[in-house]
């Protein structure tokens, strides 16, 4: 099956085609046929086959529109060599507007039989569409400057023979909340400030209670039980 790409849009479509003569079995066109000889027919993938009424050219090579999308025009090229049996076909613009494969059917008495296959090409971007792709791109590289500016890695190339020697500010801890735990510490921040504020934060140790208190001095934060045999301080697990 011959196959013919077209572009999608595309608007005043000429096409040329060989019948062969079906009498002859040394690959001679078909020549002399009118329009009125054909029986042309088309389908779209998934669809039926829809017959098509066959015009007239006036004027080879110069394009005149079908009646309509159900019409389609042919005429014979020339009957000399070498364009024996070569048929100028003139297409409807509907045709290549939808952007829809489609195979054209052409037969006639004595002739070879015809088909056809239009493929419709993706059409050229548009300056719309183009100014559209510019504005998203804009936008994208606007909020990977912002991203860069935000985390301070703007300009700044990292290759990987750097990735060594890094070390925190002196004062990179200092960001850190030291608020105090309501209870016995979750997490690794309030492991290290409930350790720190044991020391030097108040607390009172009786014969039988380790406590802790928050800042106010009268809040509870957390208790332990203590005893001591003489022998054996024992420290129980906070409360």
């Amino acid at each position: 099956m011959a196959k013919c790409i077209i572009t999608h849009g595309a608007t005043s479509v000429i096409r040329h085609v060989r019948a062969l003569d079906a009498a002859e079995t040394d690959g001679s066109g078909k020549t002399g046929l009118a329009f009125g000889d054909f029986t042309a027919k088309y389908v779209k993938p998934g669809g039926t086959l829809v017959s098509l009424t066959t015009e007239t050219i006036g004027t080879l090579g110069t394009y005149a529109a079908p009646t309509s999308n159900a019409h389609i025009r042919i005429k014979e090229l020339a009957a000399a060599a070498p364009t024996e049996g070569v048929y100028e076909i003139h297409f409807h613009n509907d045709w290549f507007a939808s952007g829809e494969i489609f195979t054209l059917f052409i037969s006639a008495t004595d002739m070879g039989d015809l088909a056809l296959e239009m493929q419709l090409d993706a059409p050229p971007a548009t300056a719309a569409a183009l100014t559209t792709h510019d504005g998203k791109l804009d936008t994208v590289d606007a909020n990977v400057d912002s991203i860069l500016a935000d985390t301070g890695t703007a300009g700044v190339v990292v290759a990987a023979a750097s990735k060594t020697g890094y070390a925190l500010s002196a004062t990179g801890l200092d960001t850190v909340a030291t608020t105090a735990p309501t209870g016995v510490a979750s997490n690794f921040r309030e492991m290290v400030v409930q350790t720190w504020r044991r020391l030097f934060k108040k607390s009172t140790l009786t014969a039988t209670q380790l406590k802790t208190y928050a800042d106010n001095g009268t809040d509870v934060l957390t208790t332990q039980t203590v005893s001591d045999d003489a022998t054996t301080q024992t420290q129980g697990v906070s409360a």
